[in-house]
């Protein structure tokens, strides 16, 4: 969203607003984030990129100035959304009817009469066009500022052009006809389905406008328009959304009544648009017709100074968490360390003590909650379902098996997903044996590419769905290429591994024709004792200790030492981390083999840097070392 700087100034006494640069870097670090920053005219446009979770008080440049006045502790001089509004007198020569208030909760209608429709003040045109808004005329001027302004999209038809029924006009929010055709502003043609709404003639029920999307040309002002009725409404942001879309229609009304505006705001929005339009257009209000329940009342919400200090991790005094909801105009009753606070109206995302939590977050400031390790755990019992996995992942892995993650959507299953995102992937897998059979089908063709001769053979611990529950399987398979003897040579591959689970878990495993083994190690576990170590409350990782990796890339390198057979191999590593320090991250020892009286010993060293990317040259260096006092000690070549 684009925020005119000047217009931002309308809401503070003179020299209150902070300058430009100091809103960018605290909007930035605190609550939004600032797209981009242009001179325009005589005037700074700073670009908000506004998230939806603020869209419903933050598509305005009231809820904008709201912020600046938060988070630098300054007071508003004026703010329509703080104002006492009555919509008065009530209307004799309109008519409103709603015929279904879940798809618009909160509508209301004004009829002014005795407008000229003309150019607008330069001052209305520049704030529009300083944002990026072409001045129509007077009274669309005086709309369109009203929803950048306060986030309420209103619309106006030409009185005149309403049909008439016993010296009233007005209009009906009916559902649309399927096939129902309407010209829109601008010459589109939409056709609309039963799941659409529209604004239509209360008495002959033409459409006149896409509820919540984009207005008809059917009572479109003109230059000859003398009599306006104007609508602020709100409309329910799912059934917009899925209208505009269906329509490829994004318009500014539909950002904002999608995101979901407050059931306040219609009211305050109808009381300045109407306010507006006597002010630039003349004219005399005839009267009002709302319908629905715009009281809007958020519901208190109970937080601690405990809680906050809990889920942030550092302290904020009591007296600072009580000025930080006041600066945000929350209503506060403090109890000692405990807080009942309510949000202002238009703060719909505010339901949860965690909202209200990370209110004080941000106001009070990010910077100012340092990193704090974590604490070493003294004790941490074994899990016994991960001690059985681990045995049964070694047992696999010993025995030739590697470890495959498959996807766990299939064609069909018990349970299907509502809103699947593929065709042929929209239910929960039963079980892991067709994954792991699809995959020895596909493995069995790249035998040669993976340098595999005998079998290939995979396994998978996963979840399944099946009878109504979640469960942990596991399943193994093998497969072998051609024909000959396959069934004994599956079982071949098999037989070892079986025999190591059976062993573990005390169970039998059935052996499938088709080489596949699966079965529920949920069910099995209630059965399975618990393992010694796991009783004994010992710590798995214990000694193990952590080290950060590297963003910068490796170097490796190879060296081969000739040396007297009672050389012990530890000797050449020594020397190598000697000369290369922090930098040496791995050495390998990869080859082994002895002539006469000596052994040669090869090695791989991973060179890699915590704080830049190493050169040729500077591994090059550390090598010549590592070489020349190798080739210095009696008895060693390097080769």
């Amino acid at each position: 969203m684009k925020v005119s700087y000047d217009w931002l100034k309308t809401y503070f006494a003179e020299g209150d607003i902070p300058s430009v640069d100091d809103i960018v870097d605290k909007f930035t670090f605190r609550i939004f984030e600032v797209d981009g920053v242009e001179v325009v005219d005589n005037d700074t446009v700073i670009d908000l990129d506004i998230l939806p979770n603020r869209a419903h008080d933050c598509l305005g440049h009231r809820g904008v100035a709201h912020e600046v006045a938060a988070l630098f502790d300054i007071k508003m001089s004026t703010d329509p959304m703080r104002e006492d509004i009555k919509l008065e007198p009530v209307s004799k020569e309109m008519v409103l009817t709603v015929d279904d208030v879940e798809a618009n909760p909160v509508h209301t209608v004004a009829l002014i009469k005795g407008v000229e429709v003309g150019e607008s003040p330069s001052w209305l045109k520049t704030r529009l066009e300083a944002i990026g808004q072409r001045s129509i005329n007077n009274i669309v001027d005086a709309t369109n500022y009203v929803m950048f302004g306060l986030g309420q999209p209103t619309h106006v038809f030409d009185y005149d052009k309403l049909t008439e029924d016993n010296g009233k006009r007005g209009i009906k929010v009916r559902a649309a006809k399927d096939g129902e055709q309407l010209t829109l502003l601008g010459g589109t043609e939409a056709e609309l389905t039963t799941e659409m709404y529209v604004l239509a003639d209360a008495h002959n029920d033409e459409a006149l406008d896409v509820a919540g999307v984009k207005g008809g040309v059917q009572a479109e002002l003109s230059n000859e328009t003398t009599s306006v009725l104007v609508t602020a409404a709100k409309f329910n942001p799912i059934k917009t959304r899925r209208t505009a879309t269906k329509l490829k229609l994004r318009t500014d009304a539909v950002q904002r009544f999608e995101n979901e505006i407050p059931n306040h705001l219609p009211i305050v929005g109808m009381r300045s648009v109407v306010d507006l339009i006597l002010e630039v257009a003349g004219g005399e209000v005839e009267g009002f017709i709302t319908s629905g329940d715009y009281q809007s009342q958020n519901s208190a919400i109970k937080v601690t100074v405990q809680d906050i200090e809990q889920l942030l991790g550092i302290s904020v005094p009591a007296n600072k968490v009580a000025e930080i909801l006041t600066q945000l105009e929350f209503k506060v009753e403090q109890d000692a360390d405990s807080f009942v606070v309510t949000a202002p109206w238009e703060r719909l995302d505010i339901n949860i003590p965690e909202d209200v939590i990370e209110e004080v977050a941000r106001v009070y400031g990010y910077e100012h909650m340092e990193g704090v390790p974590l604490p070493q755990l003294e004790s941490v019992p074994v899990s016994k379902k991960f001690y059985y996995l681990d045995k049964v992942r070694e047992i696999l892995l010993m025995n030739g098996f590697r470890e495959v993650y498959l996807y766990p959507l299939c064609a069909s299953g018990e349970f299907k997903l509502i809103n699947s995102l593929s065709v042929g992937k929209d239910h929960y897998r039963v079980n892991l044996s067709g994954g792991i059979s699809s995959s020895i089908d596909k493995n069995i063709k790249n035998m040669p590419l993976l340098g595999l001769q005998n079998f290939v053979k995979l396994f998978e611990i996963g979840n399944v769905y099946k009878d109504g529950k979640e469960s942990l399987h596991i399943a193994m398979g093998v497969g072998v290429q051609g024909k000959k003897k396959t069934q004994e040579r599956i079982e071949a591959g098999l037989t070892a591994a079986v025999s190591g689970i059976e062993a573990l878990l005390d169970i039998k495993l059935p052996t499938k024709v088709d080489g596949i083994v699966e079965f529920d190690l949920d069910e099995l576990l209630i059965e399975l004792s618990d393992p010694s170590d796991y009783e004994n409350n010992t710590v798995i990782g214990s000694g193990v200790s952590y080290s950060p990796v590297s963003p910068y890339p490796f170097i490796v390198r190879d060296i081969a030492v000739w040396v007297p057979e009672s050389v012990d191999e530890s000797d050449i590593v020594s020397v190598i981390n000697k000369h290369g320090r922090e930098l040496v991250q791995r050495i390998d020892k990869f080859d082994e083999f002895a002539k006469d009286d000596k052994v040669s010993l090869a090695f791989h060293i991973v060179f890699q840097s915590m704080e830049k990317t190493l050169t040729d040259d500077e591994v090059g260096e550390v090598m010549a070392k590592i070489e020349a006092e190798l080739s210095s000690k009696d008895g060693f070549e390097v080769r």
